[in-house]
């Protein structure tokens, strides 16, 4: 089931099985922001979803390393949102 790429409904028979997760994308990954948008969106998500589950469907390529915070934290592909969680995801930093 693919969720919207919106804030969920307000109805509650609808968000029974739906969650808000707010989503920072950094620097290359900017272009995967649905709809053209910039700096921080709300998605609505399926209860239980987890974050591989949400930006492979964003589109960001599996292939590239990613930083992911969720509410300042480090987690995983693997780790499972909850309603609220703030996402951040950043390529790896290099510098000199």
């Amino acid at each position: 089931m693919e969720a919207a790429m919106a804030e969920c409904p307000d109805r509650a028979e609808e968000r029974a099985s739906s969650m808000n997760v707010r989503l920072r994308l950094f620097t290359v990954f900017q272009k995967y922001i649905p709809d053209g948008k910039q700096g921080r969106v709300i998605l609505c998500c399926r209860d239980g979803e987890r974050i591989g589950e949400l930006l492979d469907r964003l589109g960001l390529p599996q292939d590239v390393p990613k930083i992911i915070l969720v509410n300042g934290t480090q987690k995983s592909l693997d780790d499972v949102l909850h309603d609220g969680d703030l996402l951040d995801v950043f390529p790896p930093i290099a510098g000199g």
